[in-house]
């Protein structure tokens, strides 16, 4: 078998809707805009034969209506809204020889094999009348160029027609003729269109004589990708069909030689192609090979920087996917800017998230934030932390992957006058040291460290 490409509409079961994650959307295909946009509606009448006349109508209730909400048909009791928040009617239950359309035009890629599946649901009287009178549902798919219709692209919706009809049970004064058919679906292949520009047409109609009523429900939903990824840090996720077939078959796209279920969803754990070979109802098309591709789940690259922040402090955070997004779980104990600056609140452990999104799972580090003193050094590749504080009578100075240097410690007032200067040698890359601050009385200060290659100043709380 050819590998084949798939439109995968979000698809509908008998009297169910699924919401899923589209990626890609033909502008208002699934009426999720929340407006009648981008579509073509019609309105008019139907005679006997069917004969339609369907001028182009601006839409609008009772018969070409924009569904939202939760409620539910009043004769078949299902959603009136399929998947996501909108949905679409045509028609009414009245019976003026009515007749309502509405036509989207889909560009079909130049290259590879597609399949079109749409969903709707029905609500017709069983008028007793000749196939040709009843009232209907009609789907019909055309090349928009020529106007010539597509293999099994035609599709006629009439209770004596098309099995899984449930007879309404809705009360009087409600017609005791009404029968429903739940949301279901129908595929149309649209093999050797690419390139093209293919239109779907839904008619919904009374009967021809004018004394039975027909309307109907339609919703169609964005594209999928046609591949999936394992969730992120998951061993295993959930490949869906499309819902609303008869049968299904998962196979390995290779060989077909290996089965890996037989329903319409599957747990998968080998990131590979899988076949789904899917059979229809009796008169909703002919059997489709679908295939949908497992991907391993991508990570996004660490995040760079110091693990650690004194309180009131700061640090700055990179990552080597610019453009995400940045978040702490415990603002409480530290926060972080929309650039990856880290500033401590109180002690204790933070763990900061980067999003760098595009279907990239998230990545994380731990921060502890300490009540000593920390900065990076002006060669960006050292730190330097103060401890205690407050501090009583010894402070003491640790410093990590720094340049040897001599450098000087200054303690001032509030004021900025100087109380304390002291010499630190930093004759090793990484060491400590001690300064005496017994002298000074209790409050806050400001503490500096200088030289060539250190630029540090902070808070210093003195507390006898």
């Amino acid at each position: 078998m050819k590998p084949k490409n798939v439109f995968l509409f979000s698809l509908l079961s008998m009297g169910t809707c699924l919401t899923s994650n589209a990626q890609l959307c033909p502008p208002n295909m699934d009426f999720e805009l929340g407006t009648t946009a981008d579509w073509t509606y019609y309105k008019g009448t139907v005679a006997t034969g069917p004969v339609f006349t369907l001028p182009t109508s601006l839409p609008g209730p009772p018969r070409l209506t924009l569904t939202s909400g939760t409620g539910t048909d009043v004769y078949g009791g299902f959603p009136v809204v399929c998947d996501g928040s909108y949905s679409f009617k045509l028609g009414k239950d009245t019976v003026l020889y009515c007749a309502e359309a509405a036509s989207y035009n889909i560009h079909v890629p130049a290259t590879g094999v597609y399949n079109l599946v749409y969903h709707y649901a029905a609500v017709l009287e069983d008028a007793g009348h000749t196939p040709s009178n009843q009232p209907r549902l009609e789907i019909n798919a055309t090349d928009s160029a020529t106007g010539t219709a597509l293999p099994s692209g035609s599709i006629t919706i009439m209770t004596s027609t098309v099995p899984g009809f449930i007879h309404s049970t809705a009360p009087p004064p409600a017609p005791s003729d009404v029968y429903y058919k739940p949301w279901t679906t129908g595929s149309i292949s649209l093999a050797g269109y690419g390139g093209h520009t293919v239109m779907i047409k839904f008619i919904a109609g009374d009967c021809g004589t004018g004394g039975h009523f027909g309307y109907g429900y339609i919703d169609m939903n964005c594209i999928f990708s046609r591949g999936a990824l394992l969730p992120c840090k998951a061993t295993s996720t959930t490949l869906e069909a499309p819902i609303g077939y008869a049968s299904y078959s998962w196979k390995d796209s290779l060989t077909f030689g290996t089965s890996y279920g037989t329903t319409q969803t599957i747990t998968a754990s080998t990131p590979q192609t899988y076949a789904i070979i899917m059979t229809p109802y009796a008169g909703h098309g002919s059997t489709d090979t679908m295939y949908t591709t497992l991907l391993p789940s991508m990570t996004t690259p660490p995040i760079t920087g110091s693990t650690t922040v004194g309180v009131s402090h700061t640090i700055s955070l990179t990552d080597a996917i610019t453009g995400g997004t940045w978040s702490s779980s415990t603002t409480t104990i530290a926060t972080v800017s929309p650039s990856g600056v880290v500033t401590g609140v109180a002690t204790g452990s933070d763990t900061i998230f980067y999003a760098a999104g595009g279907g990239l799972c998230d990545t994380y580090t731990v921060i502890t934030v300490t009540s000593t003193l920390g900065a990076i050094n002006t060669n960006g590749t050292g730190t330097i932390n103060l401890f205690p504080n407050p501090a009583k009578s010894l402070l003491s100075i640790k410093w990590e992957n720094l340049e040897t240097d001599n450098a000087n410690v200054v303690i001032s007032d509030v004021t900025g006058r100087e109380l304390l200067r002291s010499a630190l040698e930093i004759n090793e890359t990484s060491g400590q040291s001690q300064i005496n601050v017994s002298a000074l009385n209790e409050g806050i200060y400001m503490i500096t460290i200088k030289s060539d290659n250190i630029n540090y100043s902070g808070k210093l709380r003195i507390a006898k």
